[in-house]
């Protein structure tokens, strides 16, 4: 039918043009308005203060809901957020959004729960009892109760293959998201320790000159690292985190010549 619309309406291709461009000033401007609101109602990366939602519109409520669906893989439908934001206004009850998460309320918070199977709920568990592990540098750190390990080695005369044979280290250097990093280890405060997540963790984000609060980082950076109880580790120095595996390294960590070290995390459950 838009041939014969065309035809009829000479200008309709360029009036929805200027509508496309107008909603979508409008979606970055709400989007903006969003992220800045999850900082006050997000308490932890699985809980939210239902007092700091209320005071939100119901256009924000519902971007609130969309992301946090969408960083747990969980497909955005109208029915889907509309049911969470039921659970808001009643102050109680639990929704299965899935296989893995279901999502519970109170008289003041909202919390994401990960309804994994027993073994997976016990290392998680695990995880916020296990303290945390001083790494071998160089050298390979199994935390076995975790299935997890770190390898870290030494970058042989400061140089990375890419260098040694010419080519462009942006070339060569892994994703932000990969699970390996080449860094600088001259400006960390050792030992490095890997760890779950704190309260009052800071993070020092890549091309940044001042440390910002974990928790705000992980706002603007969600992953399956970041949501997956299970993934929910960082590597750490006596002062801040330096990497979040999956998600991205510190700038005390960037390599401003030539690499020291090349980090490789691995989970060893073969189905994470």
């Amino acid at each position: 039918i838009i041939p014969a619309i065309r035809k009829r309406f000479p200008g309709f291709q360029r009036s929805v043009e200027r509508m496309r461009i107008l909603l979508q000033e409008d979606a970055l401007l709400l989007d903006g308005i969003a992220w800045r609101a999850a900082c006050d109602v997000e308490l932890d990366p699985d809980t939210w203060s239902l007092e700091q939602l209320d005071g939100l519109p119901i256009s924000i409520k519902r971007r609130l809901v969309a992301a946090a669906l969408r960083a747990r893989n969980i497909e955005v439908t109208f029915d889907r957020a509309d049911a969470v934001l039921e659970l808001v206004s009643k102050r109680q009850g639990a929704l299965s959004l899935d296989q893995y998460w279901d999502v519970r309320a109170d008289k003041q918070r909202l919390r994401f729960q990960f309804a994994g199977d027993a073994e997976e709920t016990d290392k998680k568990n695990l995880l916020s009892q296990s303290g945390q592990t001083e790494l071998e540098i160089p050298g390979l750190t199994i935390v076995t109760p975790l299935s997890l390990s770190v390898q870290i080695d030494e970058v042989s005369g400061g140089l990375t293959p890419a260098v040694k044979h010419g080519r462009q280290a942006s070339k060569h250097f892994p994703p932000a998201h990969a699970d390996e990093a080449f860094v600088d280890l001259s400006k960390a405060n050792l030992p490095l320790v890997v760890r779950g997540r704190q309260p009052g963790d800071i993070i020092r984000p890549f091309g940044m000159d001042r440390p910002v609060k974990l928790k705000k980082f992980l706002h603007t950076h969600k992953t399956a690292a970041t949501i997956n109880p299970l993934r929910a580790i960082v590597i750490a120095d006596s002062q801040e985190v330096l990497w979040i595996p999956g998600v991205g390294i510190s700038e005390k960590l960037r390599v401003k010549a030539t690499p020291t070290h090349h980090l490789r995390f691995m989970h060893l459950d073969s189905d994470l």
